[in-house]
């Protein structure tokens, strides 16, 4: 199938103009499924396909609205005489597309595009990707692109999602106006084939797979800005997993990438993940299911010890966080009570409040569970690998070239560092101090919270001890320190969360600039208090 088959949509994969693309984009509110018959097992309604569909739209909107500046706009009028092409030099032949197994390793030239396509597949292939999930679990081996590849083989709206990811990441390390262009046209192409495919195919499972994907990567790259549009794009996926009684490989894997937000975003953010209310049954949704542990193991996204690559941390953690986040849900939910003037104003822990937010059973067994999650290893929990270890890169060389697995001279000593283990360590961590402060109200200057603030840091010092730290690896503990930031009383401390977030930043976490503004003015006006949710940006920390 060649992308552009349609008659005359070749013209209509090709930036003409500002307004062109604009008007072309905003004008497609409506979606094209309104003549939809959905298969009786699929359970899921037509107003829920139009959602899903119109959270491609949306995003796809909001990214450009973000990527048009004035700037833009008068370099595409000046060249509108020579338009940036999004066709390929190759077609999409229906009869090459692969089956419904995953094809792992997928070599970068498995897609021969011509350029400039291909410049911005190898960015998106090498750094993009590497970004999205940088704790791989082998050399090459990378399940996150390995799916996306294999559905944009047979899907071509997500693969220009995927050279729009790409060309923005170029963007983001050259500048260059070019790119720019090249973002915002892949972005264009992407919404023009997802509108013309879709407006005569009934939705089924092997229809919802690359759409979902294509949300969920586009949100990522929303999430990794400082955009705060990223709650209103899941809608569509969350009501579709509410919904769903079919298990596919591919729909657990969209769905571990969905927990992934959930866990980040109702843990850090004020307004609490997508799943809020008791009728959204996040028990249900994050259940680790033997299916999906299946799925996961099958596409190599958990190893033998349960380390999930994608979210960074022991699966099991899951179960946790969602014990924590229907707390915070209750917690917040109590709150806007209060501010309406339905409920007295006192703390949450109250004794005389019916029925109780939390309990001590309750506090109790989650410290019992994250003690024994602590506890666990992928290599070993200090997150230095000692030479005795049979995983030292000095016994074996199966982790020859792994960023995860880094060695560092410090001192004229070389230190082995497992970002695996260091990862899952803040994070169990991370699920303390969340437990502490914002559930039990222990204040920052109690030593247990002060306790936990030197476990997570004393994992980063590697950054007071070597210049030009650049393993993205790192980027798996950001929520991490923005709540440990939130609770960090000396100067010293906050030096080195200004140090990770600075470095963040500059790895293409553009929410790290955002949150470490937040960060200095509490630090500087010395608050003891969260900021109120009324004020507070809803951007996610990814």
């Amino acid at each position: 199938m060649n992308v552009s088959t349609t008659p005359g949509s070749g013209e209509r994969l090709r930036m003409l103009s500002v307004d062109n693309l604009v008007n072309q984009v905003t004008r497609n509110t409506e979606s094209p499924l309104s003549d939809v018959v959905l298969p009786s097992d699929f359970n899921f309604s037509l107003s829920d396909a139009n959602l899903l569909y119109n959270d491609l739209n949306d995003i796809v909107n909001s990214r450009l609205e973000e990527a048009l500046t004035p700037t833009l706009r008068t370099y595409i009028e000046e060249t509108s005489a020579n338009p940036f092409n999004t066709e390929f030099s190759s077609d999409f032949d229906e009869t090459d597309r692969p089956g419904k197994d995953i094809i792992v390793n997928i070599p970068l030239d498995y897609f021969a595009l011509g350029d400039p396509h291909n410049h911005y597949l190898a960015f998106y292939y090498h750094d993009f990707s590497t970004t999205l999930s940088p704790l791989m679990p082998n050399i090459g081996l990378n399940p996150i692109r390995d799916v996306l590849l294999n559905y944009a083989k047979r899907e071509p709206y997500l693969l220009y999602a995927i050279l729009a990811c790409g060309a923005r990441t170029a963007f983001r390390k050259s500048s260059k106006i070019e790119d720019d262009q090249a973002y915002c046209s892949y972005l264009s192409s992407c919404l023009n084939i997802l509108s013309e495919n879709f407006s005569k195919e009934n939705l089924r499972t092997e229809t919802v797979e690359p759409m979902l994907l294509t949300i969920l990567l586009l949100t990522s790259d929303s999430a990794s800005s400082k955009n705060t549009k990223w709650r209103a794009h899941l809608k569509g996926a969350k009501e579709l997993f509410k919904k769903i009684n079919v298990q596919t490989d591919t729909i657990n894997f969209c769905k571990n990438w969905v927990i992934g937000y959930e866990v980040l975003a109702g843990i850090t953010n004020a307004y609490g993940g997508i799943f809020q209310s008791e009728n959204d049954n996040l028990d249900k949704f994050i259940s680790n299911d033997a299916g999906y542990i299946k799925s996961l193991k099958k596409l190599r996204m958990i190893d033998l010890h349960g380390f999930n690559y994608l979210n960074g941390h022991i699966i099991d953690l899951d179960l946790v966080f969602c014990q924590i986040i229907k707390i915070l849900n209750k917690i917040r939910d109590y709150k806007k009570k209060q501010k309406q003037g339905n409920l007295p104003i006192k703390s949450h822990l109250s004794s005389d409040l019916l029925p109780n937010i939390v309990t001590y059973e309750t506090i109790e067994t989650l410290m019992i569970e994250l003690n024994n999650l602590q506890n666990r290893e992928i290599i070993h929990k200090s997150g230095i690998i000692p030479h005795s270890n049979p995983n030292h890169p000095s016994k074996t060389s199966a982790f020859q070239n792994f960023q995860s697995i880094q060695t560092i001279t410090i001192n004229n000593e070389p230190i082995t560092y497992s970002w695996y283990d260091i990862s899952h360590q803040c994070h169990t961590i991370a699920a303390k101090l969340v437990l502490m402060t914002r559930i039990m109200e222990q204040p920052k200057t109690s030593i247990l919270v002060q306790s936990l603030v030197k476990q997570v840091l004393k994992f980063i010092e590697v950054l007071n001890q070597v210049e030009n730290f650049d393993n993205v690896c790192i980027t798996h503990l950001n929520f991490v320190i923005v709540l440990v930031g939130r609770s960090s009383i000396y100067p010293q401390d906050q030096e080195l969360i200004r140090k990770f977030l600075k470095l963040g930043y500059s790895m293409g976490l553009e929410s790290c600039e955002h949150n470490l503004g937040k960060l200095e003015k509490k630090w500087a006006n010395n608050n003891d208090d969260d900021t109120d949710e009324e004020e507070e940006e809803d951007v996610l920390t990814w």
